[in-house]
C-alpha cells in the first residue's frame, strides 16, 4: 500500500523526480568511479610490489677497482643471514652471467611477436649476433629459489632440485632439455664465448629441470637481431656461485651481495641492521632496490590512489550538502505535502515511509546506471589523465623483448567486484537514511497548522 502511494506520488511530481534523479545518478556515478579506481590502483601496488619483491643491493662505490677490496667476509654473510626478515644472501654480483656455447647442443628458437632474422642489429656484426643466437645465457646465483620467477610461481623445479655450492650442476628449463633430450644427472659441455679460443669446456651435470609459464616476445624494437634469442627465458641456465666462477672465468671473492627480506615493509629495518655491520661502509653502499625500481616504474601508482581516494570523499561530501540543498529548497512544498498526508489521516510513520521509499527508489535506478557509466567515466579519466598507466607490460620499457615476468595489469582495470558493488549499496542506504532523519526532524518541528498554512502562503 505504502509503495504504491510512493509511486503515485513521484509520478505526480515529474520536475522534482527528474532533477534528483539527475543529482544522484552523478553522485553516484563519480563515487563509484572513486571506489573501483581506489581498489584498482590497490591492488595493483600489492601486485607490483610483490613482483618486485622485496631486497637490498650491498655493491662496493661505482668509482673503485675490484682490486682495491679485499672482499665481504664469510662472517658478514652469516650474519646478515640471520637478521629478522631475511629470506636469503645471493652472493653472486649482477655480472655473474655470460655467455656459453652448449657443445653439442641447440638453443631455444621458440618465440612469439616478430622475426629477428628480419631485425638488424646496430650492436653486434652479423657473425656476433649469430653466435650469441646459438648460446645460452649462463646465471649464476647463491639463493636461485628468490630469484623473481621463482618466487612468484612463473617457473617450478620439475624434476631434481636448485643448484648449490653443496649440489653443484645447472639449472635447465623442460625447452631446453626436451629439445636436446636430456635428462636429470646427464653431462653438458659449456665454454664461455668470450674465453680464450684454448680455454677448455667445463663438463657440468643436469641437477635440475624447471616448467616455466613465461612467454617469450620479440618486440618491434628489438635492436639485438637474432642474438635475443638468448634471453629467451628457455635458454636460461641457472647455476651455482662456484660453478658459474669457474666457467665464466671469474674470481669468486664475494663484491657484492643481494638480501632478499620478506617483506616491502620490513626493508628499513633490515637495512638499519645491515648497516650496523661492520663493514668498510666507506667504500660500500646499500641501495633499496625496491623501493628504487618502484618509485621508476610504478610510483604512479600512489598518486592514483590518492586522487581516487580525493575523487570520493569530496563526491561523497558534496553530494551530500548539494543533496540536502536541494531538498531544503523545496522544504515549503514538501511541508504542504505533509500537511494533506496527515489531514487525509496518514500516520507519522506512514508519511515517513513514503518520503524514505521515494528517495530509495530514485536512488536505486540512479545507483544501477552509475554503474555502466563509471567504466566509460573511469576510461575517459585514465586516457586524458594518465595514458602512461595504461600499459600492460612494464618490462616493455627497459628491453626489446617481454618475457612477461613483470606483467602487471593495468592501474584503471575496471574490476566492478561484489566489494565495490557492496560500498555502492552502503552510499545508497546512507543517502536514504540521511533524507530520513531530515524528514524525522521536519515531521516533529512542525505542527499541522503550521503546515497548513504554509501550504496557503505558497
Amino acid at each position: 500500500m505504502i509503495f504504491r502511494r510512493t509511486i503515485l506520488f513521484i509520478e505526480r511530481k515529474h520536475r522534482e523526480t527528474v532533477i534528483l534523479t539527475v543529482l544522484l545518478f552523478l553522485l553516484f556515478s563519480f563515487f563509484f568511479s572513486g571506489v573501483v579506481m581506489y581498489q584498482s590502483t590497490e591492488s595493483y601496488r600489492d601486485k607490483a610490489l610483490a613482483e618486485i619483491g622485496a631486497t637490498l643491493q650491498i655493491s662496493y662505490l661505482p668509482e673503485l677497482d675490484e682490486s682495491t677490496l679485499d672482499g665481504v667476509d664469510q662472517n658478514i654473510l652469516s650474519r646478515v643471514q640471520s637478521i629478522p626478515h631475511v629470506l636469503g644472501v645471493d652472493v653472486a654480483p649482477p655480472s655473474l652471467s655470460g655467455s656459453c656455447i652448449p657443445l653439442g647442443l641447440k638453443t631455444v628458437k621458440t618465440h612469439s611477436g616478430f622475426n629477428p632474422e628480419q631485425q638488424p642489429s646496430p650492436i653486434y656484426t652479423d657473425e656476433e649476433a649469430r653466435m650469441e643466437s646459438d648460446c645460452v645465457d649462463l646465471i649464476g646465483c647463491s639463493a636461485i629459489p628468490l630469484r623473481n620467477q621463482f618466487r612468484n610461481n612463473m617457473s617450478v623445479i620439475s624434476d631434481g632440485s636448485f643448484p648449490t655450492n653443496d649440489n653443484p650442476g645447472v639449472l635447465i628449463s623442460r625447452y631446453f632439455a626436451e629439445l636436446n633430450s636430456l635428462r636429470i644427472n646427464d653431462v653438458i659441455s659449456l665454454k664461455y664465448l668470450y674465453s680464450d679460443a684454448s680455454a677448455m669446456a667445463s663438463e657440468v651435470k643436469i641437477v635440475g629441470i624447471y616448467d616455466t609459464t613465461l612467454k617469450f616476445e620479440i618486440l618491434e624494437e628489438n635492436d639485438m637481431g637474432v642474438a635475443v634469442y638468448k634471453a629467451s627465458p628457455y635458454n636460461a641456465v641457472f647455476t651455482d656461485f662456484d660453478t658459474a666462477s669457474k666457467i665464466l672465468d671469474r674470481d669468486n671473492t664475494v663484491y657484492n651481495f643481494k638480501v632478499y627480506v620478506d617483506s616491502p615493509k620490513n626493508l628499513d629495518a633490515v637495512q638499519e641492521a645491515v648497516q650496523k655491520l661492520p663493514m668498510e661502509w666507506d667504500k660500500y653502499k646499500i641501495y633499496n632496490e625496491t623501493l628504487s625500481f618502484y618509485n621508476e616504474y610504478a610510483s604512479q601508482i600512489d598518486t592514483v590512489f590518492s586522487n581516487s581516494l580525493r575523487l570520493i570523499i569530496l563526491t561523497s561530501t558534496v553530494g551530500i550538502i548539494l543533496f540536502m540543498v536541494v531538498y531544503s529548497i523545496w522544504n515549503n512544498q514538501r511541508i504542504r505535502d505533509i500537511g494533506i498526508f496527515e489531514v487525509l489521516g496518514e500516520s507519522y510513520i506512514h508519511i515517513l515511509m513514503i518520503y524514505v521509499f521515494e528517495t530509495l527508489i530514485l536512488s536505486f535506478i540512479a545507483a544501477v546506471l552509475s554503474v555502466p557509466t563509471s567504466y566509460f567515466l573511469i576510461q575517459f579519466i585514465s586516457q586524458t589523465n594518465s595514458p602512461e598507466f595504461v600499459s600492460s607490460n612494464i618490462i616493455n620499457i627497459i628491453t626489446p623483448y617481454d618475457t612477461g615476468e613483470y606483467d602487471i595489469n593495468p592501474v584503471y582495470a575496471v574490476s566492478i567486484d561484489i566489494k565495490a558493488l557492496l560500498l555502492l549499496l552502503i552510499f545508497v542506504f546512507m543517502i536514504v537514511g540521511i533524507t530520513g532523519v531530515a524528514l524525522m526532524f521536519l515531521l516533529k518541528k512542525s505542527k499541522l497548522q503550521e503546515m497548513l498554512k504554509a501550504g496557503e502562503e505558497s
